[in-house]
């Protein structure tokens, strides 16, 4: 299994988990909430087995309010 986490756009602090633990499946659907600010983020995949490899994504994205 992995956690999902959203982080800051530099990747350095963690803004919230995005799931503590589910499968690796190579895909997660995420459901934005509603209370989740607008901003650049980072994602951080972290494996819960296997000494807790983890990874960042490559270059921010954006999360614009509707």
């Amino acid at each position: 299994n992995v956690s999902i986490e959203l982080l800051d756009a530099a990747g350095t602090s963690v803004v919230s988990t995005i799931v503590a633990s589910t499968a690796n499946t190579g895909t997660y659907t995420w459901n934005i909430p509603q209370s989740q600010p607008a901003g650049n983020f980072r994602v951080r995949v972290t494996s819960l087995s296997g000494g807790g490899l983890s990874d960042i994504s490559d270059a921010p994205f954006a999360i614009e309010g509707i």
